[in-house]
């Protein structure tokens, strides 16, 4: 194949993700109860909508062939989006409410009767959202003054498309009130409190804080079999003999960590120290570079659009924007825009966790789970599960806006020698293709304009959200945001 190599740093870089995603699972879920399903489900989870931002640099640089392959492409992300759609609206439920139930007397029949009673209101959801999809008319593209790139956009159009996009595109709007609550925060206070740094000692999160957690736990498994006057189960009562060993074992570390330690351990504390103030500057950098971007393509979206809102703010030329012209720069060097993408991506994903473990997973205002370092319960992984992959949607609409040329034409050219536009889509002569994510986020946003007034009204809410948890980050003080809450009340927006 003509561009084997991107072929092979996709599968480097998928690789890389699932081997995160187990990492992460690994390192946040429950030693003692968590269950192995439930840590399958969510590292598919988080793997599966990250193929996406991995398939994308993959189908920017195929633009630089003449072969077309915008079939097997397209065939890709719909095998992307369904399953998106069956975890988001079959598989997690289905796990969530299967182990919602504590009670070893329920056999797995009554469990599995009992979560798919649930799972049915969400499979008529997305049923709804099919039919919506399959049978609403598409309406009118607005007029402009090119058409081809219409025609190119909307001419092999079916059904079946718009019964696969609308309900993503819904999916999408949900990741955007994430992505204002969780993306914003990470990346706003994430570097802050890596900035700062920490005092040797004192980790939000230490062995003191396990063995006040462990002991809680213990209490609650004693009072349970106080109160109802039943003996524990014997998964309880393995759970307890365990936890009393773990106290023993923390405690007797705690009380040689209180002994004067000096020589190789405090340089290496000095080092983390240091190395914690080096990575804040570098992320305070990114993301102040990435809230001018966005400033710029707000301010770019209404002034340059071919229609405005009424056609998704697609740009009639080349954006200007200092994110999608270092893309297009790095594109002609391959693959140093693939690398610079992924880490990029990896960034905001990374914020967005640390979003997550600090305000813990919520339903609105409502605290639903903390996300703790050996202590989450297996819904609040599932729950994440869920977040990260609607951020991860929101995050390839996010892309489309800050670099449109790099995202649609990749560093293709005209005829003239100048890069490609719209009005060039369609002409023989200049060979320009639009890529085929930037079709299909167009198929949303140009024949639905609801959806793109809720995306330009959510980036400039992003951009001012950011701003205020920068200014939050430096008058708190300096956290171990990937740690986790000891308790309920040492989370930040309780």
């Amino acid at each position: 194949m003509a561009y084997g190599p991107s072929w092979i740093l996709f599968v480097i870089f998928s690789i890389i993700v699932i081997l995160f995603s187990i990492i992460l699972v690994r390192y946040y879920a429950d030693k003692h109860q968590s269950e192995k399903l439930t840590k399958i489900v969510t590292i598919f989870t988080l793997f599966i909508p990250v193929l996406i931002i991995c398939i994308i640099p993959l189908d920017i640089y195929s633009l630089r062939y003449d072969t077309d392959h915008s079939s097997s492409l397209k065939a890709g992300y719909y095998v992307i989006f369904i399953l998106i759609m069956i975890f988001s609206f079959f598989v997690i439920p289905f796990a969530y409410f299967y182990f919602e139930s504590e009670d070893e007397d329920i056999t797995t029949k009554k469990k599995v009767l009992s979560a798919m009673r649930y799972t049915a209101f969400t499979l008529v959801i997305i049923f709804i959202l099919l039919l919506v999809g399959l049978l609403a008319s598409p309406g009118s593209v607005p007029d402009s003054g090119s058409k081809n790139w219409k025609d190119a956009m909307f001419g092999n159009e079916s059904a079946a498309d718009s019964g696969v996009l609308f309900p993503i595109g819904c999916l999408t709007l949900l990741g955007c009130y994430l992505f204002l609550v969780y993306t914003s925060y990470g990346m706003g206070a994430m570097p802050i409190f890596l900035l700062k740094g920490k005092q040797a000692g004192g980790n939000d999160y230490n062995a003191l804080d396990e063995v006040e957690e462990i002991h809680d736990r213990m209490m609650a498994l004693e009072s349970k079999e106080t109160l109802s006057g039943k003996p524990l189960s014997k998964k309880e009562k393995k759970e307890l003999d365990s936890l009393k060993r773990k106290e023993r074992i923390l405690n007797h570390r705690n009380r040689k960590e209180e002994e004067p330690v000096k020589g190789r351990f405090d340089k290496a504390i000095n080092c983390i120290k240091t190395s914690s103030r080096i990575f804040g500057v570098i992320f305070i950098l990114i993301t102040v570079f990435f809230l001018i971007s966005f400033l710029i393509s707000l301010i770019e979206r209404p002034l340059k659009s071919e229609c405005g809102w009424r056609c998704g703010f697609v740009l009639k030329e080349p954006s200007k924007n200092i994110f999608d012209l270092l893309m297009v720069g790095l594109a002609k060097g391959f693959p140093m825009d693939f690398i610079f993408y992924f880490i990029f991506s990896t960034y905001i994903l990374f914020t967005t966790i640390a979003g997550i473990v600090r305000i813990s997973t919520r339903f609105l205002w409502i605290k639903m789970y903390s996300l703790r370092k050996h202590a989450s319960p297996d819904q609040g992984l599932l729950l994440t599960g869920l977040f990260i992959m609607m951020i991860a949607l929101v995050l390839v609409f996010e892309f489309i806006s800050i670099a449109p040329q790099y995202m649609t034409f990749g560093i293709g050219l005209n005829e003239k020698g100048n890069q490609c536009t719209l009005s060039d889509v369609g002409v023989v002569e200049n060979k320009c293709r639009m890529s085929m994510i930037s079709t299909l986020v167009g198929r949303i946003s140009v024949k639905m304009p609801f959806f793109a007034i809720v995306y330009y009204a959510v980036d400039w809410l992003f951009v001012i959200l950011v701003s205020i948890f920068i200014f939050i980050g430096i008058k708190k003080k300096p956290k171990n945001i990937f740690a986790g809450n000891r308790s309920d009340s040492d989370s930040d927006f309780d």
